[in-house]
């Protein structure tokens, strides 16, 4: 097993070798696909997503939940519900919109894993 990480290892640094431009180094497709699946099939590689938080603050939280929001209703419309309201529960981040005092309508609901940035609800009321 140790043999076999070693030469997938040594054959990786051999093609990050081969792979360089005049200032870079970088990978070709065949590269990133070798390791692709060697990460995935691997899971004793070492990898920090599901173990702990890693998404932390409040403010990476907001900007990860308006990248994604923000691509799928248009930044316009999610930028006037702020301020959000934003809670961390166990292990998860809920950010919702706000409307002003007496306007009606609906905001958006977004529900995100901290330990991952993996996305599990996005609503918008109407």
């Amino acid at each position: 097993m140790k043999k076999t990480i070693l030469m997938s290892s040594f054959m990786l640094i051999s093609f990050f070798a081969f792979s360089q431009s005049a200032e870079r180094v970088n990978l070709t497709k065949k590269e990133a696909e070798v390791l692709l699946k060697e990460k995935l099939s691997n899971k004793k590689t070492h990898n920090l997503i599901g173990k702990e938080s890693i998404l932390k603050t409040e403010k990476k939280v907001i900007e990860f939940a308006e990248f994604v929001l923000f691509d799928i209703y248009g930044e316009e419309k999610i930028v006037k519900q702020k301020p959000y309201n934003t809670f961390k529960i166990d292990d998860y981040w809920l950010v919702k919109g706000t409307l002003p005092k007496g306007k009606r309508g609906g905001t958006f609901l977004i529900i995100m894993d901290s330990r991952n940035f993996e996305v599990l609800y996005v609503s918008h009321g109407k």
